[in-house]
């Protein structure tokens, strides 16, 4: 899960990339057209080669046919994730509210050009390339909750740091701030995948996710009224905040959660 993952934030680095260099020497229309292509060339792609492979093995992971589980609506499978949808949802409101705002951040407060902002916020993505991965071993050996109540402390105080402005520690202060903002990805899927029967776990993971990105959505909105009516630092001692309150959830959090009571025990692997 935490290699799967590793993905996103090689996607965010390559975009940066992308639309920095073609921009520069374009034009930033340019730039968007060159994503629109990437993003068209991945459609045939995924059209032509890989739609028979979901055909041949919807059924062969798990031995469960999809429709077995068409009796089980929308509320009830709510009903078993709440947690889950928790912890997603501070995950990636973090993750949104940070990388939308760092480089302004970075630009208004430490008083960096715009230019250089970017270019330092790029560490973030490309640190992340490896964060999930590690991240998600971690939580294989320890467990995902204390997993999670590990980055969530980290980010706290990596918010703080942030909010106090030092120049000093700044780019290493970057570098694990990158680290731990892109590394929940594989430990909050593979909780998931260790506590939901396994033939709901493709409706189960889109409200996550859905009901996530909703939620995460607000995040740069909440980030700019906070600046608004009070100023950046303000707005990212809010988001240390968030993390502290994401810490304590999974601080909180039962250690067997028994989330599941249809067609079996719930999966229990990890804590």
């Amino acid at each position: 899960m935490g290699l799967h993952a590793s993905g996103g934030s090689l996607g965010i680095l390559l975009a940066f990339v992308t639309v920095g260099t073609v921009g520069t020497y374009w034009s930033w229309q340019t730039a968007l057209i060159c994503l629109a292509a990437i993003g068209f060339g991945l459609a045939i792609v995924l059209r032509s080669t890989l739609w028979h492979v979901e055909e041949t093995t919807r059924t062969s992971d798990t031995g469960i046919d999809i429709e077995d589980g068409a009796s089980i609506g929308l509320w009830t499978l709510i009903k078993w994730i709440p947690l889950m949808l928790t912890f997603y949802c501070f995950a990636i409101f973090l993750f949104k509210g940070a990388y939308v705002w760092v480089p302004t951040y970075l630009k208004e407060v430490y008083g960096m050009s715009i230019k250089k902002a970017i270019i330092l916020s790029v560490i973030l993505p490309a640190i992340g390339i490896f964060s999930n991965y590690l991240m998600g071993i971690v939580s294989d050996k320890f467990g995902r909750r204390p997993s999670l109540v590990f980055v969530f402390s980290i980010l706290t105080a990596c918010f703080f740091l942030l909010w106090l402005g030092n120049h000093t520690i700044l780019i290493p202060l970057l570098a694990i701030f990158g680290f731990f903002i892109n590394s929940f990805s594989g430990i909050v899927n593979a909780y998931t995948r260790d506590y939901l029967p396994p033939h709901v776990m493709g409706r189960a993971l889109g409200i996550i996710f859905t009901f996530s990105i909703c939620v995460s959505s607000f995040a740069p909105y909440v980030m700019g009224a906070i600046s608004d009516r009070f100023s950046l630092s303000t707005s990212m001692a809010f988001m240390g905040a968030v993390s502290f309150m994401g810490a304590l959830m999974a601080f909180k959090t039962p250690r067997n959660l028994n989330l599941s009571n249809h067609n079996g025990p719930a999966f229990n692997r990890r804590d």
